[in-house]
């Protein structure tokens, strides 16, 4: 084999080489999850064999077609273990964060150089405007750990009835690295309230930017980004209204700043036993998340990444599901 080898052509033999060097490099890029270059290296693989490689007993079509047809299984192939990589990259992230506890640190918020600071501030005026003050400005140590990328941190108020919290977060990538990542820009400011029966109602900004649309024991009220404050705590109101009279509970009203750290872990717990019984993304939520990215013009790869996502998400609840199963017999 390796005589024939080298009774090629120089050519052949330094295309073959740049094939196979190549070729190496984008299978070491898909084992590190870097699908942009994965793909660079796969292409200079196909052009080395394609222009340098042609075999004396094959005419130039045959050879374009066969090679052609060669590297487009082969990307297919290798472009399919990349996304499924990465979904199986984001669920481990994620489950971490559904398995781990509330642990809320005070920060500075000049700590936060990459936010934009003067929108917590001018949404702190607004809300004070509606009769709500500062409490603290906490991090949710957490969610950073799994998330470095995307650390940020929420400002926290309550109103005068103490039976109201507002929080303000702004999140941005802290050290984007392409035009993707610079364009995230997600502005939040959500009212949430706590009832008697242990249940809460959350009335937010985030129509068409939030994923999670349904959590078990916490009602959403989405509106969207650019909805005045005063007409997001009046929906916020009538529902709390509705909801004491329908389910016959009654709001929690708040003492202490203590007692509204110990809600906002108790909201948490809830989130954190619906996504664990869920997975992940629910198949309701996946159809948001495709809406989105089209609308954003990124449907590529979008709605096979979700797929694998729903998948791998349906595999995980259901190990979720037989431990809890096998602990309880």
């Amino acid at each position: 084999m390796l005589e024939r080898f080298f009774n090629m052509p120089v050519v052949f033999q330094v295309g073959a080489t740049s094939m196979l060097f190549f070729l190496i490099l984008s299978l070491l890029m898909l084992w590190f999850k870097r699908g942009i270059l994965m793909n660079v290296m796969l292409l200079f693989s196909f052009l080395s064999w394609l222009l340098f490689c042609k075999l004396p007993i094959m005419g130039w079509i045959l050879h374009i077609v066969i090679t052609s047809f060669v590297y487009w299984f082969l990307s297919f192939i290798m472009i399919k273990q990349y996304i499924k990589a990465m979904t199986k990259d984001q669920l481990e992230k994620e489950w971490q964060l559904y398995s781990s506890d509330f642990e809320p640190v005070l920060v500075d918020p000049l700590e936060f150089t990459w936010l934009d600071l003067d929108y917590y501030d001018t949404k702190q005026r607004e809300l004070e405007s509606l009769g709500f003050r500062k409490v603290h400005d906490f991090e949710n140590l957490p969610q950073t750990r799994v998330f470095p990328e995307m650390r940020t941190f929420t400002r926290l108020l309550i109103n005068t009835d103490r039976d109201i919290d507002a929080d303000i977060v702004h999140i941005r990538i802290v050290k984007p690295k392409n035009i993707l990542e610079i364009n995230v820009d997600i502005r939040i400011v959500a009212f949430v309230s706590e009832f008697s029966d242990g249940t809460f109602l959350e009335t937010h900004n985030t129509k068409g930017v939030n994923l999670i649309v349904n959590v078990d024991g916490i009602f959403m009220q989405m509106f969207e980004p650019d909805t005045p404050l005063e007409k997001l705590l009046n929906a916020h109101e009538e529902k709390v209204e509705s909801i004491c009279e329908t389910k016959n509970v009654e709001v929690v009203v708040f003492h202490t700043d203590q007692e509204l750290s110990a809600s906002g872990e108790r909201e948490f717990l809830l989130f954190r036993k619906d996504r664990q019984k869920k997975g992940g993304f629910i198949e309701t939520e996946n159809m948001q998340n495709r809406a989105i990215f089209n609308q954003r013009n990124e449907e590529a790869g979008t709605n096979s990444f979700l797929s694998e996502y729903a998948k791998q998400a349906e595999k995980l609840a259901r190990k979720h599901r037989t431990t809890q199963e096998n602990e309880n017999t």
